[in-house]
């Protein structure tokens, strides 16, 4: 066994992965160390999994038969059901108000439907496989193989983000899914076969890193005034990064299958943007966020101080509105915060950015590199949250009243929105101040380390994870 992290094993240098390519621009590494590659190929064959059909119950009742973004089996509406009729020799048909959800083999009808106290894929195999033209896609994966989950369990630890593993195992001459784009970001592991990416980068940087996935259906294309194309070919032991956002489309070649690992690396929660909103939407930490800020917490680490203090303006009310009480500033601009992401432009772009959590692990938060570049950033996504919003507030006031049922127009709703738009700017400093960012990357980082304790730790039924090697495998 490979004594090295997981994101060593996947992309040979992870120094040079974080600073030139995570959240950043797609990448392939094709290695070819025979070690790497004999270590990645055996995470997980195409026997293994067939045979996991056969033994294990809740696998085989959890994959999800795919074929060109339809589900022509399993799936969470149908687990386990896979209608066969007739010889082998048919053509297969999906769907439709008979089999809905299900893949069916026409044909003789002398053979009746499995019984669905019986998962019908336990006899799956590599001919019935290349029969369907359909993909198995097994979610989930790490929570069945202990391989995958040290894997997913060491990538969470290196990046202190979310981490999960799907796998994928095609028949030749197919797609699983068309051109698509995900909200997580993708570490894709050949492991098994050839596979044929298709790979679309907005041309507009604003568009990228985008949190919203979507399929585009049959028959689209992409305009080359907006996307750059162009196709990777995988191989055993090949990896490919695909930061969020990023159209693709796999499809495996006319006489070879394939099987890869999806590690899907949700940075949800942990984005620029987060670091404001986690601790305006907590009154609590907010308000240890602005005693910690203002440097009014005793030495001797004691909060005394806190019921002599007056709050700063984040914590006081912007107005009082008649119908609905108070309405604060934290909640004012956490409404604003949510906004932001959306924007084209520089502070959308910086707030879609994912955190460095991986500098936050131990002591290194307080190295100075990290301070210099990452503390920049944050004050850069302060100074121009300021900039941005005396008009963005106007909009958040205006859209409070309407979901209020009252007018934008009044005078009210007039007044009101002047006041935020031009208090906003001052307010927002106050609250994150320089002095602020070490208590929020601190919080951040406590927040990343009880995730990978809730999944890699305490919640691992089946082997456990020495948390003093956490990342390696």
């Amino acid at each position: 066994m490979l004594s090295i992290t997981a994101l060593t094993l996947l992309v040979g240098n992870a120094t040079d992965f974080m600073a030139n390519n995570w959240d950043s621009s797609p990448q392939l590494f094709h290695n070819t160390d025979l070690a790497r590659i004999e270590r990645i190929t055996s995470l997980l064959t195409p026997d293994e999994l067939y045979q996991s059909l056969e033994d294990n119950t809740e696998v085989c009742n959890t994959i999800e038969m795919v074929r060109e973004d339809r589900t022509v089996g399993g799936g969470p509406d149908h687990p386990g059901k896979f209608v066969v009729e007739g010889d082998s020799s048919s053509s297969p048909t999906s769907g439709g108000p008979d089999h809905p959800g299900k893949f069916v083999v026409e044909g003789d009808s002398s053979s009746s439907p499995t019984s669905s106290a019986i998962c019908d894929f336990k006899q799956f195999d590599e001919a019935l496989l290349a029969q369907s033209k359909a993909t198995i896609l097994l979610p989930q994966a790490h929570k069945h193989f202990d391989e995958l989950n040290n894997l997913a369990c060491g990538v969470q630890s290196e990046l202190g983000h979310v981490t999960g593993i799907n796998v994928y195992l095609s028949p030749p001459n197919s797609h699983g899914f068309l051109l698509h784009k995900d909200g997580h970001d993708l570490i894709i592991v050949q492991t098994f076969g050839r596979k044929i990416w298709t790979i679309c980068i907005p041309i507009n940087i604003f568009q990228r890193f985008s949190v919203e996935g979507k399929h585009y259906g049959e028959g689209w294309v992409p305009s080359e005034k907006e996307y750059n194309c162009y196709n990777n070919v995988l191989t055993p032991g090949d990896v490919l990064y695909l930061p969020r956002g990023t159209l693709h489309r796999p499809s495996t070649t006319e006489t070879e299958g394939s099987m890869h690992l999806s590690i899907g690396i949700d940075v949800r929660g942990f984005r620029w943007v987060d670091v404001i909103v986690a601790h305006l939407r907590e009154p609590i930490l907010l308000n240890k966020l602005s005693v910690e800020a203002l440097g009014e917490i005793e030495k001797d680490g004691t909060e005394d101080a806190l019921a002599t203090k007056p709050p700063i303006a984040m914590l006081q009310s912007a107005f009082d509105h008649p119908v609905s009480g108070d309405w604060e500033w934290h909640t004012l601009f956490g409404a604003m915060a949510g906004m932001i992401p959306s924007i084209s432009d520089d502070l959308g772009m910086l707030t879609r950015s994912a955190f460095p959590m991986h500098l936050l692990e131990g002591e290194r938060i307080f190295e100075p590199v990290y301070d210099i570049h990452a503390k920049g950033k944050y004050m850069q996504m302060i100074d121009l949250m300021s900039q941005a919003c005396p008009e963005m507030m106007e909009s958040v006031v205006n859209q409070f009243h309407l979901t209020l049922g009252e007018s934008t127009g009044s005078v009210t709703a007039t007044n009101e929105a002047a006041f935020v738009a031009e208090k906003c700017a001052s307010v927002l400093k106050e609250a994150f101040p320089p002095s602020s960012f070490r208590f929020l990357a601190q919080n951040m980082m406590f927040g990343a380390q009880r995730l990978y304790e809730r999944k890699c730790v305490l919640k691992n039924l089946n082997f456990h994870v020495d948390p003093s090697r956490k990342g390696e495998l």
